[in-house]
């Protein structure tokens, strides 16, 4: 007599009645589902959001929705291990930025200043956040994927204009809503997203390819 899932939300992907994944790819997306299940996957979502927060604009979120969706009762595991690790990769930006941009800067004002790397484009994010308020600035790039990967760079370059206390609040706060609200709703749509993704695999990654491009593009293009 086959086992009985614990938990119930997780019911599904242990359901032998359940249609086989399609092809080579629905089965990576399936083992990977099941990863999730045993926790498995947290340390690259930690190193995505600490990257991400760091710099490199690459958001951490589709990887936080699928595992989310693989395991739906560990979703504050995962949202959890995405903001502390988004926390410390801002913290390392803030303390670190200004140094690597001493000494990199002029390559980044010439090779990428095409896509917000440059002194003018962080000028702009200053003037901006003069404008609006640190707080403010800092918890409405947060909300954003890949939005604010520049913003702790920023205020490090600028801390006399940006107050510590009001920014990493507001970064803390920005990214606890971002992470635990998209988490959740991966959560709630699991079902939907695994059945997806295993049953219908290259038009659920072309989707999930679309919108990582769309945020790399939004956060990159902003300035």
């Amino acid at each position: 007599m086959p086992a009985v899932p614990l938990d119930p939300t997780e019911a599904s992907l242990d359901d032998l009645s359940e249609p086989p994944p399609r092809g080579a790819l629905g089965r990576a997306y399936d083992r990977l589902f099941r990863g999730a299940q045993s926790g498995r996957g947290r340390v690259a979502l930690g190193a995505l959001a600490a990257l991400e927060a760091f710099g490199v604009p690459i958001p951490p979120d589709p990887c936080l929705w699928l595992l989310a969706a693989g395991s739906p009762r560990r979703t504050g595991r995962f949202a959890a291990t995405a903001l502390v690790a988004s926390m410390l990769g801002t913290a390392g930006a803030y303390v670190a930025g200004p140094a690597l941009w001493e000494r990199y800067g002029g390559w980044a004002n010439r090779n990428l200043a095409a896509v917000g790397y440059s002194d003018d484009a962080f000028r702009v994010v200053r003037d901006d956040a003069r404008h609006t308020g640190v707080f403010w600035q800092a918890l409405a790039e947060g909300l954003q994927p890949t939005g604010g990967h520049r913003c702790a760079l920023v205020a490090g370059l600028y801390r006399r204009d940006a107050p510590p206390a009001s920014f990493f609040i507001a970064s803390f706060l920005a990214r606890a809503i971002r992470f635990f609200v998209f988490a959740g709703a991966a959560a709630f749509f699991a079902e939907l997203v695994r059945d997806a993704a295993r049953r219908r695999p290259w038009p659920f990654t072309g989707a999930l390819a679309a919108a990582v491009a769309a945020m790399i593009a939004v956060g990159l293009l902003r300035y």
